[in-house]
Order: C-alpha cells, then structure tokens, then sequence
C-alpha cells in the first residue's frame, strides 16, 4: 500500500529533508506546507493519508490546524512533530484529534515505521 504523506513545518529545510527520507523508503510526499493555514488547504485538496504537522508554526499553529483538518477530513491521520518529549501543545494536539506525536530526533527508520503504523490504525 502507498502512503501519501503532507509535511507541514515552517522550516523548509526540515521539509525538504523530510520528504527526501520518506520518498526514500517507499512513502510518497505529497506536498509540502510552510504553516498551518497551507496544511489545511493541503489536506482538503490532496487528502493526504497522513499529514506529518510541526507542532509549533507562525500564523495558524499545528493545534489549530489539526483541529479544523479533523473536524472536516476525520480519515486523514494527523502525526505532529515536536522538538520537546513534553511539551503542553502536544496533550492540546492530542485532544483536537492528533493520532500521536513524533520527536524531531527520531531516527529515519523508526520515523517511515511510526507512520506505517499509524496507517494501519
């Protein structure tokens, strides 16, 4: 099964980074959002079975953006990304409809398995 992922971080390195490891193993990115608003417009318009959100963006953070994305597509899978173990957006995230959270450290491998998983529910 092919995973279509939406990367939405206002850091384009980190996108770009991102999506050249996920292509790498076999998920196809999608698209690419710089901040919230844009992961929204993403989301509605590729339907994305994962989107991978940066917890904390300028403009329309990735709380909110979950939020809105859930009420309106609840099939899409929301992974946020954070540079923090802990962190009290993480727990808001969760309970605007996230499916989990990832830490930016993670390694390339754990990252393609934690969204497999998250696909398969």
């Amino acid at each position: 099964m092919k995973i279509n992922v939406v990367i939405a971080d206002d850091h384009r390195i980190l996108r770009e980074g991102l999506a050249a490891v996920l292509n790498a193993h076999g998920i196809r990115v999608i698209g690419q959002a710089g901040n919230g608003e844009e992961a929204i417009l993403m989301a509605r318009e590729l339907k994305p079975d994962v989107v991978l959100m940066d917890l904390e963006m300028l403009d329309v953070d990735g709380v909110v953006a979950t939020r809105v994305i859930k009420q309106h597509m609840p099939t899409i899978k929301i992974l946020m990304l954070s540079s923090f173990d802990e962190n009290e957006k993480v727990f808001e995230a969760m309970k605007a409809g996230a499916s989990g959270y990832v830490v930016k450290r993670v390694s390339q491998e754990d990252l393609v398995k934690i969204i497999q998983a998250c696909c398969r529910g």
